[in-house]
């Protein structure tokens, strides 16, 4: 689980301060489910929770551990606030006056792979866009990219169409490989289709290719994303 913390600020003319104009918690869960009995697929899902106007929040370290067991999210209105928290024993706690839940599934990530920033999108309808369509109109927004082949995906298993990396440039001659590792998916888990995409570490450039790609998306297709950034790479 991912968690972010962030407080809006307002300077007060009066005072000539900051005061706090709110408080807002972004939770991140990656769990993934048992294999499909028919595809033989296991399913990764992220569920993200979004509080607005929070006024208290606590969250509990297991003890000798960096992660526990959340298995369910428990809700209630109380006294014109939201209320929530998971399981019983209430790992994570958040009063707060608004809340948006959305969750996307893909395939598990690739073994060994431990990104830095993730990004996934999960369409409503639609096709999966090809690889010469997305560097077509990163060309147009004036970024041009070249794309770098990544090991044949096995679609039978993954659901993955086609994977690769996206560097900035047309020089082919230039050895730089390293990139944006995106990856496309079919039809799944009652979506059109998916869209995955991750640095593996603190390139500037992958990171702003990760953000034209988003924006792109979001112009052109419906559907839900969720973004998370693993502080120290954990």
């Amino acid at each position: 689980m991912a968690c972010h913390l962030s407080r809006q600020q307002l300077f007060d003319d009066q005072s000539g301060r900051d005061v706090l104009a709110g408080t807002s918690v972004t939770l991140v869960i990656q769990y993934v489910e048992p294999a499909d009995g028919r595809s033989g697929v296991r399913l990764q899902r992220w569920a993200q929770l979004r509080c607005h106007d929070v006024s208290d929040f606590s969250l509990f370290e297991q003890e000798g551990a960096n992660s526990g067991s959340i298995e369910a999210l428990q809700a209630e209105w109380y006294r014109g606030r939201m209320r929530l928290w998971f399981d019983q024993d209430g790992e994570v706690y958040v009063v707060c006056g608004q809340a948006e839940f959305k969750e996307v599934a893909l395939p598990p990530p690739v073994a060994g792979e431990r990104p830095v920033r993730e990004w996934v999108f999960q369409a409503r309808e639609g096709a999966l866009p090809s690889v010469e369509w997305l560097l077509a109109e990163l060309d147009r927004r004036a970024i041009p990219c070249r794309w770098v082949h990544g090991e044949e995906p096995d679609s039978a298993e993954a659901g993955c169409v086609w994977s690769g990396a996206l560097v900035r440039g047309t020089d082919r001659a230039s050895a730089d490989t390293t990139g944006l590792l995106v990856r496309g998916y079919g039809p799944r888990d009652g979506v059109a289709f998916g869209l995955s995409a991750r640095t593996q570490g603190e390139d500037h450039e992958a990171v702003a290719l990760m953000g034209a790609l988003r924006r792109l998306i979001a112009e052109r297709f419906e559907g839900d994303d969720i973004g998370l950034e693993r502080i120290g790479g954990l």
